[in-house]
Protein backbone atom coordinates (compact mmCIF):
# COMPACT_ATOMS: atom_id res chain seq x y z
CA UNK A 1 0.00 0.00 0.00
CA UNK A 2 1.05 3.56 -1.03
CA UNK A 3 -0.54 6.62 0.69
CA UNK A 4 -0.07 9.77 -1.00
CA UNK A 5 -1.13 13.14 1.20
CA UNK A 6 -2.64 15.65 -0.05
CA UNK A 7 -4.00 18.81 1.00
CA UNK A 8 -7.37 17.94 0.74
CA UNK A 9 -7.08 14.26 1.74
CA UNK A 10 -5.31 10.72 0.59
CA UNK A 11 -4.59 9.01 -1.96
CA UNK A 12 -4.31 5.24 -1.45
CA UNK A 13 -2.29 3.35 -4.03
CA UNK A 14 -3.11 -0.64 -3.98
CA UNK A 15 -5.16 -1.41 -1.04
CA UNK A 16 -3.15 -5.15 0.17
CA UNK A 17 -4.86 -8.31 0.01
CA UNK A 18 -7.43 -8.08 2.96
CA UNK A 19 -9.65 -5.48 4.64
CA UNK A 20 -7.88 -6.40 7.95
CA UNK A 21 -4.69 -6.06 6.85
CA UNK A 22 -5.38 -2.71 4.70
CA UNK A 23 -7.37 -1.12 8.22
CA UNK A 24 -4.09 -1.72 10.13
CA UNK A 25 -1.99 -0.28 7.83
CA UNK A 26 -4.23 2.98 7.19
CA UNK A 27 -4.61 2.76 11.03
CA UNK A 28 -0.25 2.89 11.41
CA UNK A 29 -0.19 5.94 9.14
CA UNK A 30 -2.97 7.42 11.04
CA UNK A 31 -0.64 6.71 14.32
CA UNK A 32 2.17 9.41 12.55
CA UNK A 33 0.31 11.53 10.33
CA UNK A 34 -2.93 14.02 10.60
CA UNK A 35 -6.02 12.11 10.12
CA UNK A 36 -7.70 12.88 6.78
CA UNK A 37 -10.28 11.45 4.62
CA UNK A 38 -9.53 9.22 1.76
CA UNK A 39 -10.35 10.87 -1.47
CA UNK A 40 -9.30 8.19 -4.15
CA UNK A 41 -7.84 4.60 -4.25
CA UNK A 42 -5.95 3.70 -7.34
CA UNK A 43 -5.66 -0.03 -8.32
CA UNK A 44 -2.50 -0.53 -10.22
CA UNK A 45 -3.39 -3.94 -11.56
CA UNK A 46 -6.10 -6.69 -10.95
CA UNK A 47 -4.26 -8.95 -9.26
CA UNK A 48 -6.11 -9.47 -5.61
CA UNK A 49 -3.23 -7.83 -3.23
CA UNK A 50 -3.99 -4.97 -5.19
CA UNK A 51 -7.04 -4.56 -4.69
CA UNK A 52 -8.72 -7.20 -1.88
CA UNK A 53 -8.49 -4.81 0.84
CA UNK A 54 -10.13 -2.04 -0.44
CA UNK A 55 -12.90 -1.78 1.87
CA UNK A 56 -10.75 -1.79 5.07
CA UNK A 57 -9.67 1.67 3.79
CA UNK A 58 -13.16 3.42 2.52
CA UNK A 59 -16.70 2.19 2.36
CA UNK A 60 -19.02 1.65 -0.14
CA UNK A 61 -21.34 4.46 1.02
CA UNK A 62 -18.20 7.35 0.75
CA UNK A 63 -17.57 6.08 -3.18
CA UNK A 64 -21.63 5.85 -4.19
CA UNK A 65 -21.70 9.85 -2.39
CA UNK A 66 -18.85 10.60 -4.64
CA UNK A 67 -16.61 11.34 -1.66
CA UNK A 68 -13.89 8.62 -2.71
CA UNK A 69 -13.07 7.95 -6.68
CA UNK A 70 -12.19 4.79 -7.95
CA UNK A 71 -9.16 4.43 -10.26
CA UNK A 72 -8.30 1.52 -11.98
CA UNK A 73 -6.89 0.44 -15.84
CA UNK A 74 -8.56 -0.03 -18.47
CA UNK A 75 -10.25 -3.43 -18.85
CA UNK A 76 -9.72 -4.17 -15.07
CA UNK A 77 -13.13 -6.12 -14.29
CA UNK A 78 -12.45 -8.36 -17.24
CA UNK A 79 -9.19 -8.81 -16.00
CA UNK A 80 -10.19 -9.78 -12.44
CA UNK A 81 -13.18 -12.53 -14.00
CA UNK A 82 -10.53 -13.64 -16.01
CA UNK A 83 -8.16 -14.37 -13.33
CA UNK A 84 -10.55 -14.84 -10.61
CA UNK A 85 -13.25 -17.23 -11.87
CA UNK A 86 -12.13 -18.63 -15.51
CA UNK A 87 -8.82 -19.67 -14.25
CA UNK A 88 -9.58 -19.41 -10.45
CA UNK A 89 -8.96 -22.92 -9.91
CA UNK A 90 -5.77 -23.65 -11.55
CA UNK A 91 -4.60 -20.47 -10.11
CA UNK A 92 -5.12 -21.71 -6.52
CA UNK A 93 -4.33 -24.99 -6.87
CA UNK A 94 -0.54 -23.43 -8.08
CA UNK A 95 -0.69 -21.48 -5.17
CA UNK A 96 -0.48 -23.98 -3.24
CA UNK A 97 2.61 -25.03 -4.47
CA UNK A 98 4.21 -21.43 -4.96
CA UNK A 99 3.63 -19.72 -1.88
CA UNK A 100 3.39 -23.11 0.73
CA UNK A 101 -0.34 -21.71 2.06
CA UNK A 102 -0.70 -24.96 4.06
CA UNK A 103 2.63 -24.84 5.56
CA UNK A 104 2.14 -23.87 9.11
CA UNK A 105 3.37 -20.14 9.69
CA UNK A 106 6.52 -20.00 11.41
CA UNK A 107 10.41 -19.87 11.37
CA UNK A 108 10.06 -23.68 10.26
CA UNK A 109 7.31 -23.20 8.16
CA UNK A 110 5.75 -20.97 5.63
CA UNK A 111 8.17 -17.32 6.57
CA UNK A 112 7.55 -15.68 3.34
CA UNK A 113 7.02 -16.09 -0.43
CA UNK A 114 9.80 -15.05 -1.96
CA UNK A 115 8.83 -11.77 -3.18
CA UNK A 116 8.21 -11.06 0.35
CA UNK A 117 6.77 -11.91 3.70
CA UNK A 118 3.30 -13.82 3.56
CA UNK A 119 0.12 -11.83 2.31
CA UNK A 120 -2.56 -11.77 5.16
CA UNK A 121 -4.62 -14.03 5.97
CA UNK A 122 -5.82 -11.67 8.49
CA UNK A 123 -5.81 -11.73 12.04
CA UNK A 124 -5.82 -8.79 14.20
CA UNK A 125 -8.30 -6.25 13.17
CA UNK A 126 -9.95 -8.69 10.64
CA UNK A 127 -13.25 -8.87 9.60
Amino acid sequence: MTIVEGMTGLIVIDTLSTPGAAREALDLYFAHRPRKPVVAVIYSHSHPDHYGGVSGVVSQAEVAAGKTKLIAPAGFLEAVVGEAVIGGNAKARRGQYQFGVPLPIGERGNVDEGLGKNDSREGPGSD
